[in-house]
This record gives C-alpha cells, sequence and structure tokens, in this order.
C-alpha cells in the first residue's frame, strides 16, 4: 500500500542534512514513502535545486561580508547588512505584481 506523497517541505528540510548525500537521502524518501520513478525525479531534483540554492546564498554572504565578524563592532555592521537584505527582500515580496 502506498503512502501520501512526500511534501516539498518534508524535502527541503531533508535537503538540509548537509552530512548525507542526495542519493541517500533520496533512498530514505522513497523507501518512507514508497515513491515511484516519477516523484524520486522529482524529488531528486528538488533536493539539489535547495543545496544549489543554499550555496549560491552562502557565497552571496560571503562576497558581501566575507569572514570578518572578528570583533562586536564587525558582528554588529554584518547583523545590520543582514537585517537590511531581509528588508529589501520582504519589501519585495509584498510589492503586488501589476497585470496594466
Amino acid at each position: 500500500m502506498r503512502t501520501q506523497i512526500v511534501p516539498r517541505s518534508i524535502v527541503a528540510k531533508r535537503a538540509l542534512e548537509f552530512a548525507k548525500p542526495i542519493s541517500m537521502l533520496l533512498a530514505e524518501l522513497t523507501s518512507q514513502y514508497q515513491l515511484n520513478a516519477t516523484e524520486q525525479k522529482r524529488c531528486c531534483k528538488t533536493l539539489k535545486a535547495i543545496r544549489v540554492g543554499h550555496k549560491q546564498l552562502a557565497r552571496y554572504f560571503r562576497e558581501h561580508f566575507g569572514y570578518k565578524c572578528c570583533d562586536e563592532e564587525s558582528r554588529g555592521r554584518y547583523l545590520d547588512w543582514l537585517e537590511d537584505e531581509y528588508q529589501t527582500i520582504c519589501a519585495m515580496d509584498i510589492e503586488p505584481d501589476s497585470d496594466d
């Protein structure tokens, strides 16, 4: 008997288990949710996309701030920068798309 299709939120959470390769995560999800070949491909694609996105985000942070948080002042500047970036992203998400 098949279980329910694996939710993307579960796939996303599992993708952040960096100690395990994608093939192992996919095998675990396949056995737990009894995925067919099409569902396995979808899960694998989603796992890869999340991992690539995480790498890009880490590179973006390093590019804009690097590893310069040695003291309280630099940590404060980093947190201020991070908050500004977050608010920029939130503002982009809130602005309605106009179809006009």
